[in-house]
């Protein structure tokens, strides 16, 4: 029965290993992306035009990503929350 618990043990303890560094590989459905305020000329698309704010994308995504925000609160406790529409739009 003393073997049984050690087994189950060092059982339990390689699983939690082996789960806790497959979390730190790349998956495929991630993606790497670095995104900054576009500067001018940049993120001038027809469909972007009254956008609330664009974010200018490189890497994986490459392209122009548009908010259109349609309503938003601000709640007591300092948290903001809108609601709205995206346009992602990339370059050509």
């Amino acid at each position: 029965m003393n073997r049984f618990k050690y087994l189950l043990v060092a059982i339990l303890t390689l699983l939690t290993l082996y789960l806790s560094l497959s979390g730190t590989r790349r998956r495929s459905d991630s993606v790497l992306r670095t995104a900054y305020w576009p500067t001018e000329g940049q993120c001038v698309d027809a469909q972007g035009a009254g956008a609330d704010y664009a974010v200018h994308m490189t890497g994986d995504l490459e392209g122009c990503h548009y908010t259109f925000i349609e309503t938003y609160i601000c709640s007591q406790g300092g948290g903001y929350n809108e609601k709205g529409h995206e346009v992602f739009c990339r370059f050509a």
